[in-house]
């Protein structure tokens, strides 16, 4: 089954916690995200919520912020849907390289077993533009934590 994950009906302070790791688009940024399942959470339950962050803020001009922000704001957005952040813990450079390694694995055996695929030339000109960014300054630039707050 499919379906849109931001439509599903959340059970009205049903958890002592919530985890969202690497899927807060599906409401916006890591302050929708937390809104949405903040209802969902007991008084002094938990939610922990994965989200990128930019380890340099301001960014170079030339750099695209693809609705991150500085570590700081991103806490405050956070903080935004009334969590206490309790704790935070980051990425490794290892960890975001095993991350990023397995995608471009997984998009070459999709290519090499599908070279004339609807869509190969597009997915392929993706792949090396993210890539090519990864290497490039997102891997210097870039962090990933989970952010844990407690509900106030």
């Amino acid at each position: 089954m499919t379906a849109d994950a931001s439509a599903v009906p959340l059970e009205r302070e049903a958890f002592d916690a919530a985890l969202c790791l690497g899927a807060t688009f599906v409401w916006g940024t890591i302050r929708d995200a937390a809104a949405a399942v903040r209802p969902a959470v007991r008084c002094d339950g938990f939610v922990a919520i994965g989200e990128p962050y930019w380890r340099q803020w301001p960014l170079p001009d030339q750099i695209d912020a693809d609705g991150f922000v500085g570590l700081s704001d991103t806490v405050g957005r956070f903080e935004g849907a009334r969590f206490a952040v309790t704790g935070i813990v980051g990425s490794s450079e290892d960890d975001w390289d095993r991350y990023e390694s397995l995608h471009w694995r997984a998009i070459e055996e999709w290519l090499t077993d599908h070279p004339d695929g609807a869509g190969a030339a597009e997915v392929r000109a993706q792949h090396e533009r993210f890539r090519g960014d990864y290497i490039g300054f997102k891997r210097a630039l870039l962090g990933w934590a989970i952010f844990v707050g407690r509900k106030r």
